[in-house]
């Protein structure tokens, strides 16, 4: 029978008429054999790298806790939602592009006349090299400001782990 719950730390000396069975995290079960062997796990053991005092669960504030990871998702939510509107292709980058596609289709038209409309088809293809000029050049600005917000986003996170930290 299951008499209670221990869990095992270095300083503790388990005797005489308690058996424990260790499992995974030196959590035990403490029932009444006295002839099994007892394991003991340091603290070390069992907190890796960093070794640092126990935390007794008394003192751990839900709603302190609550709080940040609340605040943690917001942030992260909004650093998301920010980046993705950067990323996505605004309304006047489509119409740019849309106005491309029609100019380059206008000019391919042209061509088919044949050589009666050179004067249309010249006039156009100029249009065509204006028109990816300013957008390659709305590509540039929205690549700029995307690497930008990202650099920002990552300063700030970092601002923000310094602060909680």
């Amino acid at each position: 029978p299951i008499q209670g719950i221990i869990i095992i730390h270095s300083s503790t000396n388990v005797t005489d008429a308690a058996v424990v069975h260790t499992s995974l995290y030196s959590c035990a079960q403490v029932t009444d054999a006295s002839t099994t062997h007892i394991p003991m796990y340091s603290t070390a053991d069992r907190m890796g790298i960093i070794p640092h005092p126990e935390i007794p669960v008394g003192d751990i504030r839900t709603t302190d806790i609550m709080l940040l990871l609340l605040a943690g998702a917001c942030w992260e939510l909004v650093g998301r939602l920010v980046i993705w509107s950067l990323q996505r292709k605004s309304s006047a980058l489509q119409r740019q592009q849309h106005k491309l596609l029609s100019l380059q289709y206008e000019t391919d038209q042209k061509r088919k006349l044949g050589p009666s409309e050179f004067v249309a088809t010249s006039k156009l293809e100029r249009s065509v090299l204006a028109e990816e000029k300013k957008l390659e050049a709305m590509f540039a600005k929205r690549k700029t400001n995307l690497a930008l917000a990202k650099r920002v986003q990552r300063n700030a996170n970092y601002a923000v782990v310094g602060l909680i930290f």
